[in-house]
């Protein structure tokens, strides 16, 4: 199986196994989506302003440059509207930020506390050959490391980078109104950070599978010895468990910085990319203004659209990592919730009734653990 089909599967069955909680919350996601919506309204107005402004400023010293919405009232005046302007866009998108931040906390809160109880409730219902064979550690990194993992990335990660998402389609269209020819630059930067991205996903969720497991092993290993710790003391075994433990650390050690590597490189390609995206519209909207194609503010406009663009692509390239070892942590939760019961009541069972009786034991006897009657 190729690591793109791995990706996939595991983002797939992570979603499967929180689809069921989500529909329990869809006032608060659809709260949440709508102050998000208002956030990416407010980050497109916020450079309008600056652009209002620098023209006006621009035309206040000699150049001829048409007014902007008809704002030719006077430079102080126009100064002062798109201050005050200014302050509400970004008033606004504080308030919108904060109440989607707010809105996914919480749904991301109550799914994790939901899908925990459901893990436990199935971990509970397995059979004693299965729980013979697991390791105690391992299932319970499972039930509380992963499902934590899932909701931290789902609030710090999953909502930034659909936000980000929808902002950078805005932003890609709005720019294609304003320049196309300064546009295909930056449609150009998206479709190699596509490619970048591509390439690097499936190493990253490869990397970080193999971590989260290698965690869950250590956790079981050290869970083990000290469950039979005194047995571990009484024959003198401490070096040879402590050697088996950090073994265990060693490798977990190794694919955690595998995968922090691997994220890392993603996250400087994508700035080296941006940087040169940023000097090559910089040198050719400075000639655009030359030419009087466009107005310095115009320029501003674009070159502070430019820097909104490229922020999500540089989160984007830093969320992949955090996303990809939150898919590894879902599928470890998949794994378990898809262990069979294997005993089970009939879909036809009849609920037991009222019963009466006695249970007797007559002549028999048992030991304690010391051996004693």
């Amino acid at each position: 199986m190729t690591g793109k089909k791995l990706t996939a599967s595991a983002l797939r069955r992570t979603l499967r196994i929180i689809r069921p909680h989500l529909r329990r919350h869809t006032w608060l996601i659809i709260g949440g989506m709508a102050a998000l919506l208002a956030d990416v309204v407010f980050r497109i107005l916020e450079p309008w302003p600056i652009k209002i402004a620098v023209d006006a400023v621009t035309a206040a010293l000699g150049a001829q440059i048409a007014p902007t919405f008809g704002l030719d009232t006077g430079v102080g005046t126009t100064l002062a509207v798109v201050a005050i302007g200014l302050a509400v866009i970004v008033g606004g998108r504080a308030a919108a930020n904060y109440t989607s931040t707010i809105c996914f906390a919480l749904v991301g809160a109550r799914v994790a506390t939901q899908l925990r109880s459901r893990v436990f409730d199935h971990v509970q219902s397995l059979s004693l050959r299965y729980h013979s064979k697991a390791s105690i550690g391992d299932t319970s990194q499972r039930l509380v490391g992963d499902i934590g993992r899932l909701q931290e990335v789902a609030v710090t990660a999953g909502l930034p980078l659909v936000g980000n998402v929808i902002t950078l389609a805005v932003l890609l269209v709005v720019m294609v109104v304003l320049d196309p020819v300064l546009s295909a630059i930056v449609l150009a930067t998206a479709g190699v950070y596509g490619l970048l991205s591509k390439a690097a996903t499936p190493k990253i969720t490869k990397a970080s599978r193999s971590t989260r497991k290698g965690e869950g092993r250590l956790v079981g290993s050290a869970a083990e010895a000290l469950g039979a710790i005194r047995v571990v003391q009484a024959y003198g075994l401490e070096k040879t468990v402590a050697r088996d433990f950090a073994d265990g650390n060693e490798r977990a050690l190794k694919a955690g910085v595998r995968a922090r590597r691997l994220a890392a490189g993603l996250e400087r390609s994508t700035d080296v990319l941006v940087g040169i995206s940023q000097a090559l519209v910089l040198a050719f909207g400075g000639w655009q203004v030359l030419r009087g194609a466009m107005s310095p503010g115009d320029l501003v406009l674009f070159l502070l659209y430019l820097k909104i663009a490229m922020k999500p692509l540089r989160d984007m390239a830093k969320y992949t990592g955090r996303i990809a070892r939150a898919a590894a942590s879902g599928e470890r939760i998949a794994d378990l919730l898809d262990e069979p019961v294997e005993i089970a009541d009939a879909p036809d069972a009849v609920t037991m009734g009222p019963v009466c009786g006695d249970v007797v034991f007559n002549q028999v006897t048992s030991t304690d653990g010391h051996g004693r009657p």
